[in-house]
């Protein structure tokens, strides 16, 4: 529950634009919650937002190597839903980049 509420807290905070404060608190939420996929992907979403393309790709692609993990230590960490965000995320930086195979 609190893990949620770190969440939340960062939601405002990258809604308002401040990045360094919204990666602050899902980093708080991470601590509490390592197994839960969405704070890992809001932390890619600020990185994309802010310019760090090259290291949310790295990270997507961490995240998704890690999904069974998660699944396995919280029920719902890792669900499809919250997979496919992660792999739009990706998509869209090589969709910007016009990176198609």
């Amino acid at each position: 529950m609190v893990g949620a509420l770190k969440a939340a807290d960062g939601n405002e905070h990258y809604r308002m634009k401040r990045f360094p404060e919204a990666v602050q608190m899902y980093e708080q939420a991470v601590a509490i919650q390592p197994h839960y996929l969405t704070c890992h992907s809001n932390v890619c979403a600020v990185m994309m937002q802010t310019g760090m393309d090259d290291q949310a790709l790295v990270f997507c692609h961490y995240l998704l190597g890690r999904c069974d993990v998660m699944n396995e230590k919280c029920v719902d960490g890792a669900s499809p839903a919250k997979v496919e965000r992660v792999y739009s995320k990706n998509a869209r930086i090589h969709a910007q980049r016009k990176e198609f195979d």
